[in-house]
């Protein structure tokens, strides 16, 4: 009797082993792990999966999150499977500092009188150019630092709009050229004061506001809507001006009858 009691309680015990492992397998195996370049991990399920990115769901969570591989050196599959994405290695980059304070990392290939053409951290396929005097400097990877323009962009970057060459460019350094002499302009028509003076802002910058006027792209609506105001500014102080000019006159002209 005693040895059937024994014998009963090992098979349970053997049952429930073997009914709870599948449960903790499955568990362990439907999980997905995320390396990014920056050392993070992330654990998730992966639903899609693309040669630019991947669409996933965070633990506890139902919606879809799409995460680029840009971001990623590796996944490592639930299947075991891994597919490395970026290779994380000790490469050291130059640091570009623009003349508006922000900073970029990438390699310069090549620097002229007039502009520097460099790629980006992640982007090493695709080539960017900028005038010279729209960066301050390069903070190279061995430690030297090039001292290049004083900020002032303003006429290299309104003769990329005046020739065509904008329309060369990607959208993004399109966006950032924009608001070099959207800022500008704003500043040149706060100090307009008559017709004449109004006329010759426009005039300077036709090319570009017809530009961001004819592309139909989130940062040229926005430039326009942000410029538009000023001219309605400057129009209505040229108004308030010439009102006050003819009342000037007028008091004059009495005083001398």
């Amino acid at each position: 009797m005693k040895q059937f009691f024994f014998s009963t309680i090992f098979w349970w015990i053997l049952i429930l082993s073997v009914c709870s492992c599948p449960n903790d397998v499955s568990a362990q195996v439907r999980v997905d792990s995320l390396f990014y370049l920056s050392g993070k991990v992330e654990v998730v399920t992966i639903v899609r999966n693309s040669s630019e990115a991947i669409e996933c769901n965070y633990l506890g969570e139902d919606f879809l999150t799409v995460i680029s591989k840009d971001k990623l050196q590796k996944i490592v599959f639930r299947s075991g499977r891994v597919e490395v994405c970026n290779e994380k290695n000790s490469e050291k980059f130059d640091t570009i500092v623009f003349s508006d304070g922000n900073t970029l990392k990438g390699k310069v290939i090549r620097l002229s009188e007039d502009s520097v053409e460099y790629c980006k951290e992640h982007e090493k396929d695709i080539t960017y150019t900028m005038p010279r005097n729209f960066i301050k400097e390069i903070v190279y990877a061995n430690g030297k630092v090039e001292k290049l323009g004083t900020g002032s962009a303003v006429d290299e970057v309104l003769a990329l709009f005046n020739n065509g060459k904008i329309k060369t460019f990607p959208d993004e350094q399109q966006e950032k050229y924009s608001d070099v002499l959207e800022d500008s302009i704003k500043e040149e028509l706060k100090r307009v004061e008559t017709q004449e003076e109004l006329d010759a802002v426009m005039a300077k910058y036709d090319t570009f506001i017809k530009y961001i006027g004819s592309v139909r792209s989130r940062w040229g609506i926005r430039a326009i809507w942000r410029i538009n105001p000023y001219i309605d500014r400057a129009e209505k102080k040229i108004q308030v001006n010439n009102v006050a000019s003819e009342g000037q006159k007028q008091s004059r002209n009495e005083v001398t009858l």
